[in-house]
C-alpha cells in the first residue's frame, strides 16, 4: 500500500495490507525493514489498530517481573479460557468484564488490555457492555478504539455517530479493510 525510505538504501517503512482466506480476517500492518546489502530484514511490525509494535510489547514484556494475576496476558488467557466455557454468553460476558474489572494492568499495556476486552465484547456482541466500555476509550492511545466507538454507536442506532467516527478513523489510519466492512454493514441502502 505505501513504502518509505527511512534512511536512504539502508531502512524503510512498508505499509502492507492482508486478507487471510482462512477465517475472512484481514489487517493492515506497518513493517519497518533494514536492508543490508541484498538482504532486507524485518526488524519491528505493528497492526495499526493495536496500542504499540511488537518489540515495544517484547520488551515492556521482557522488562517486567515473572507473569502474574494481574499482567495483561494473564487476562487475555482468561478471558480465552472463558470463551471455551461451556458458559451461556450472558454468563460470558459477565465473566469477561469481571475479569477486566478486577485486573490491574501495567500502565504500558491498559490500551492493548481495552482492545482486548472490546475485542471479545464485539465477539459476544455485548452492545451494552461495549457502549460502557467504548465511552473510556481515547484513540489517542490506539486507532482500533474509532472502530470499536463506531460499532457501539451503529449498535445504538445512532448511524451518523458511527460514520463520524469511521471518518475520523479514516483520517488518522487512512484506509482500512475493516472500516470499509464496517461502513458497508451500517450503511443504509435504500432499496
Amino acid at each position: 500500500m505505501d513504502f518509505e525510505w527511512l534512511v536512504d538504501n539502508k531502512e524503510a517503512r512498508a505499509i502492507v495490507a492482508s486478507f487471510s482466506t482462512y477465517d475472512d480476517e484481514s489487517s493492515v500492518h506497518v513493517l519497518y525493514l533494514n536492508r543490508n546489502d541484498d538482504q532486507w530484514r524485518l526488524f519491528d511490525w505493528r497492526d495499526v489498530l493495536l496500542p504499540m509494535s511488537e518489540a515495544q510489547f517484547w520488551a515492556i514484556y521482557a522488562g517486567m517481573d515473572e507473569p502474574q494475576d494481574e499482567t495483561y496476558g494473564s487476562f487475555t488467557q482468561r478471558a480465552y479460557n472463558i470463551s471455551l466455557s461451556g458458559a451461556a454468553l450472558p454468563e460470558k460476558i459477565k465473566q469477561t468484564m469481571a475479569t477486566y474489572n478486577r485486573t490491574m494492568f501495567p500502565r504500558l499495556y491498559a490500551a492493548m488490555a481495552q482492545n482486548s476486552l472490546c475485542s471479545w465484547l464485539v465477539l459476544y456482541k455485548a452492545k451494552k457492555e461495549l457502549a460502557e466500555v467504548a465511552k473510556q476509550l481515547s484513540p489517542d492511545e490506539f486507532a482500533g478504539a474509532w472502530l470499536y466507538k463506531a460499532q457501539s454507536a451503529a449498535w445504538s442506532n445512532d448511524i451518523e455517530l458511527a460514520f463520524d467516527n469511521l471518518r475520523e478513523f479514516n483520517k488518522q489510519v487512512g484506509w482500512h479493510p475493516k472500516a470499509s466492512q464496517m461502513a458497508a454493514e451500517i450503511a443504509e441502502t435504500p432499496l
